[in-house]
């Protein structure tokens, strides 16, 4: 192959040397990547276009050998594998300066895994009851931490079959996965075309298949299914909960997604260009969003409705370097050679720099308002944050502790039963589809051998979590206990007495210290909170809505909050009873899912009207006079009526009206003076959350212990010393504090604004009332602080801004006081918008992307990204027949190979019996074909549906990568084999053909091991799982190795430790090239396993095309 060209000209080029090895990849904008490689054909060097490298070398060792890699910047790892005298295998994988992982693996697979800080992990395998051996599963997986909690899950599989002889012939399959005593089940039923999922609390979920295996239903016993409609081509056409529609879908001619439509026929559109790249999408309202790219398919410019443009500049190895606003003001960023970022320039001039450890961890961020270090503690189980403050040598420091900081997966399945954290409304998907993804940039970033990971949103690896210890300005210190599950069951602030969780057998909350968490029905979804003075009780709609909450103190209903929706999911009405007295509110908003008026008793008390962009233009409140504010083309607001707005360089405001504002280079605001002088400022942790506000009043403390939920404020110290510790429901809603030893519950509305706070007496405390864009209209008790704000944020009490993770919020302006910190990547044009100007019915937690509010329905349609190859045509059952017409670009596919006139015949005739349905079963087919007489070892009938012709399918890879046009003719047939989609395929092409195969392969390993692609859908009138029918070479471990030594290709070493390592993965990356190049060159060839024969016959056109491309 020495190019490849999409539709508009963008052309790749590949260079090879001796023995064909790949010794230069050029990218359509002329960036080149070059590859050495040893005398054996090994690689040993990488070369990117800016002089980034990584240099491989093979050493012997006494017991195996030793492979080796350093980079440019001197980052260093190692992996040795070792062949002991009793037949094991030993791996050591020894990266990130956080010591080694060990494997050690027996000739069974078995397998014994140690981890840096003295977790283990030990896996046993037993053979299938279908296919023995040669498909063996976990059965047992013990895994213990360094402080001695073990967990044992054991997994047993039946199978029933209709001919015990033949492993194909299956009427039903029941795994069961016990886990320390809690056992699941998921049972497949081929006659009714069930998937059951039973949970170990008897929750259950049940998924029902069509006959090409597509999920047309899914349920949960309770409540309404969600039903999903296919087209001819097997493209989304419907998804319907109930009655109501959730979206319907439309294609272009090339089967990619082109529209979508609500229920209520508000529809956005999407235009792409010949390579399938999203080139303008039109909201419902008609405003239209247009998109540009460079050649290697980058997003370089984004012209928003109001004709603002946005460009986007990229690296020659496609990093993004920054931005720039239709002011011109730039953002810039720099790399080191690991292509991690070490510089961010603001327009400003303020700069963000990141240093990096030998091992490429992030070791200290440094800009001018403060320095945080980063330090690992691998033998303590610990990790520390240090924020220092330039103007100040008090630190913040966060010490986090594990038992396990690394707590693998040890259940066999996903749980089917989960609650979901956002809320899947029409509009909200909308929302997210109107800008592509172009990556999303991340504050902090390090990875240690499952050390915490700072990725700006602060997420970090499911370990076992056992301490976060604050001091300096903001001092507290959480200690967390866990059951034999794994299940958190206990939390010890400081030395208060600890909070107790009990949980049921699906590990849900059922109580929290003094207050019990009901649930009914078959779901989970939570009904009731009480501890006897505090009485909580929720309503649920059909669908999984809220749809009714009521708060009672000592028997009296002090709150009832009742909501009505659209067809859209959207909140449309709300009526609420505050201490006996009731309003009712409804809600209008436009097309495009933005709050344009509310009314009470069918009188407007509220009216918005926005601009092209999504800027609020005017208001009114009322009988107040109408308001209206003014804008420049960055969306930053210049006016509010008569109070002026500043912001500077950098996007942050700096002046409202007589307040001023003064923010770092990362978002946080340090500083704000009142119009009366008076000064407040404001303390963070590492992560870039408030710890800390102060003033002539003193310092209130603010502390995050709820590991789920790193913004959820916990607790708050006030200057006296009380002690407030917060207590939250499962949506994130207060429902009760301790303020010392006093108790006071809470009533929120349905986004977590507290209206209505009483003591444990029953007495009202404070009542508060806001418009729907967060503005404060009543404040029953001023002097009584209430750290918790609209929409569960953290209020400022003074400056009105409401702190939601990494951002402010001005509800007086209904907008951000900075923009969206990850950009264009959270699907908005406007990077000022406060949740798509839908404050009824989203909330932002986080600062950086909106989400659902009330209610979450516990069933989601089935992902796809716009752009994505759908599975187009289907196969038609024995005795049925398709339109060959439908079938055109296969014939084009085959027509269009490097395969022998005869082989393309013989595959033609192949097809067409096959969509003729001219056939009884598919071994009759299979045996009237020469060319693929013992086929299923390499074509498995059973997927032609999502793979057509298997490897035949590989042929045609040149065809679907970087978006060319042959991308549109093959998803007309497949769903390419490497479950990529057309965005997908544009990075591979930029990372070079080493990438490419090395992922191609990969999935190959998938066909190989007898298991499903990711993200496949087998028809049900296929057999399923063919397990041996997959694999194109069987053979022992022993033998793979031998031959895998006697030849020369690239990535020798990389192939030979997978396949030592694990047999499952025999011939994953190159190792599949070598033995068809070598070894199945027209003739048949004999391999052993178990003691078994088998025999491949394949013809000599397909192989020799099959190993070119």
């Amino acid at each position: 192959m020495a190019t490849i060209a999409n539709s508009s000209a963008e052309t790749a080029s590949f260079t090879y040397g001796n023995g064909g090895l790949l010794s230069s990849f050029s990218d359509p904008k002329g960036n080149v990547y070059r590859f050495e490689y040893d005398e054996l054909g090994r690689l040993k060097s990488r070369e990117a276009p800016d002089g980034s490298f990584s240099l491989l070398s093979r050493t012997p060792t006494e017991k195996g050998f030793k492979v080796a890699r350093i980079t440019a910047s001197g980052e260093e790892s190692s992996y040795v594998t070792e062949r002991l005298p009793d037949g094991k295998e030993r791996q050591i994988n020894k990266c990130c300066g956080a010591g080694s992982i060990a494997a050690l693996t027996d000739k069974k697979g078995n397998q014994t895994i140690s981890y840096p800080d003295g977790s283990t992990l030990i896996e046993e395998k037993q053979p299938d009851p279908r296919f023995g051996q040669l498909v063996p599963f976990t059965k047992r997986r013990v895994f213990t931490t360094p402080g001695g909690k073990m967990a044992t899950v054991s997994s047993t599989r039946t199978v029933k079959l209709t001919d015990p002889k033949d492993p194909l012939t299956v009427e039903k399959i029941v795994d069961t996965v016990d886990f320390n005593g809690r056992v699941s089940t998921t049972t497949y039923d081929l006659q009714q075309r069930l998937v059951t999922y039973t949970s170990p609390g008897g929750r259950q979920r049940i998924s029902t298949l069509d006959e090409k295996g597509r999920v047309t239903k899914s349920e949960i016993p309770g409540l309404e299914p969600v039903h999903f409609n296919y087209g001819e081509r097997g493209e989304l056409l419907l998804v319907q909960q109930g009655k109501q529609t959730i979206l319907s879908y439309s294609y272009d001619e090339f089967c990619r997604l082109s529209g979508m439509r609500n229920s209520e026929g508000n529809e956005i559109n999407y235009v792409c260009d010949e390579s399938g790249r999203i080139v303008e999408s039109t909201l419902p309202s008609g405003k239209v969003n247009k998109f540009s790219y460079d050649a290697n398919g980058n997003l370089t410019e984004i012209t928003v409705s109001s004709g603002a443009v946005h460009q986007l500049n990229y690296n020659t190895t496609n990093l993004a370097l920054g931005s720039t606003n239709p002011q011109r003001g730039n953002t810039n960023s720099e790399y080191n050679s690991e292509q991690k970022p070490i510089n961010k320039l603001l327009p400003s001039g303020r700069a963000i720099k990141n240093s990096y450890d030998r091992y490429g961890n992030l070791r200290r961020v440094s800009y001018p308002e403060a320095d945080i270090l980063i330090n690992y503690l691998p033998k303590a189980r610990g990790f520390q944050l240090i924020r220092t403050p330039a103007d100040t040598d008090t630190a913040q420091k966060i010490a986090f502790g594990f038992d396990a900081i690394l707590a693998p997966q040890l259940g066999f399945m996903e749980t089917a039963i989960a609650r979901q954290n956002r809320q899947r409304d029409s509009q909200k998907l909308l929302l997210n589809a109107i800008i592509p993804d172009i990556g999303l940039e991340k504050a902090l970033s390090q990875q240690a051998d499952g050390f915490l990971a700072q990725f700006g949103t602060f997420s970090y690896d499911r370990g076992l979590i056992t301490e976060i210890n604050y001091s300096g300005v903001a001092q507290g210190r959480y200690r967390y206990r866990y059951d034999e599950n794994f299940f958190l069951v206990g939390v010890k602030l400081d030395d208060r007495p600890e909070t107790i969780l009990q949980r049921d057998a699906d590990g849900l909350l059922v109580q929290l210290g003094d207050f019990q968490m009901e649930r009914q029905g078959c779901y989970d979804l939570l009904t009731g909170i009480s501890n006897g003075f505090l009485q909580v009780s929720l309503e649920y709609d059909d669908i999984g809505r809220i749809v009714k909450r009521t708060h009672a103190v000592k028997g009296r209903v002090v709150y009832q909050l009742s909501l009505g929706y659209d067809g859209l999911y959207q909140i449309v009405q709300k009526q609420e009873t505050v201490l006996g007295k009731t309003k009712t509110y409804d809600y209008t908003l436009d097309r495009d899912g933005q709050l344009i008026r509310v009314a009470e008793k069918g009188v407007v008390v509220e009216s918005y009207s926005y601009d092209d962009n999504g800027n609020r233009i005017s208001w009114q409140l009322g009988r107040a006079n109408p308001q209206t504010a003014k804008y420049d083309s960055q969306d930053r607001i210049l006016e509010l009526g008569n109070v002026a707005y500043q912001f500077d360089d950098d996007g942050f405001m700096t002046q409202r009206g007589a307040t001023s504002f003064e923010y770092s280079s990362r978002g946080e605001l340090m500083k704000v003076t009142l119009p009366d002088g008076k000064v407040i400022t404001y303390a963070y942790d590492g992560v870039g959350r408030r710890v800390a506000r102060s003033s002539d009043g003193g310092t209130y403390e603010y502390l995050y212990g709820n590991p789920e939920k790193p913004f959820q404020v916990t607790a708050v110290r006030e200057p006296s010393g009380v002690l407030s510790v917060c207590y939250y429901d499962d949506l994130g809603f207060l429902f009760a504090m301790q303020r010392d030893e006093d108790w006071y519950y809470v009533a929120t509305d349905q986004l977590g604004t507290p209206i209505v706070v009483l003591d444990a007496t029953g007495e009202t405390v404070k009542v508060v009332e806001y418009d729907s864009f967060g503005n404060q209209i009543v404040d029953s008790n001023p002097g009584f602080v209430f750290p918790i704000g609209f929409a569960a944020g953290l209020v400022d009490w003074e400056t009105k801004l409401v702190r939601f993770g990494f951002r402010d919020y001005d509800p007086a302006s209904g907008r951000w006081c900075a923009k969206d910190p990850i950009g264009f990547a959270a699907g908005d044009s406007n990077l000022y918008r406060y949740v798509n100007l839908n404050p009824v019915g989203l909330v932002d937690r986080s600062g950086e992307q909106p989400e659902g509010a009330s209610q979450i329905p516990v069933l989601d349609p089935p992902s796809f990204s716009s752009g994505e190859g759908v599975v187009c045509p289907a196969i038609p059952q024995p005795g049925a027949t398709a339109n060959p017409g439908d079938y055109s670009s296969v014939f084009n596919t085959i027509n269009s190979s490097n395969l022998s006139d005869g082989d393309k015949a013989e595959l033609t005739n192949f097809v067409n019996d096959i969509i003729s349905g001219n056939y009884e079963d598919y071994d009759s087919i299979r045996d009237r074909h020469k060319a693929y007489k013992n086929a299923q070892k390499l074509l498995d009938m059973r997927g032609i549906n999502s793979q057509w012709f298997g490897a035949a399918a590989i042929v045609t890879q040149r065809n679907a990568i970087g978006g060319a046009e042959g991308v549109t003719n093959f998803f007309d047939t497949i769903r390419w084999p490497f479950n990529a989609t057309s965005r997908e395929t544009d990075k591979f092409l930029r990372e070079g053909n080493e990438h490419l195969f090395a992922y191609n392969m990969s999935n190959l390993s998938h066909i190989l091991r007898g298991e499903d692609i990711p993200g496949f859908e087998i028809p049900a009138h296929f057999p399923a799982d063919r397990g041996l029918d997959y694999a194109l070479v069987v053979c022992e471990q022993r033998k793979v190795t031998e031959f895998i030594n006697n030849y020369s290709f690239k990535n020798k070493d990389k192939v030979i430790r997978e396949i030592n390592g694990s047999f499952s993965s025999m011939f994953a990356s190159g190792a599949v090239k070598s033995v068809i190049k070598e070894r199945f060159e027209n003739r048949n060839i004999e391999f052993e396993f178990s003691n078994e024969s088998h025999r491949i016959e394949l013809g000599q056109g397909m192989i020799d095309d099959l190993y070119k491309q």
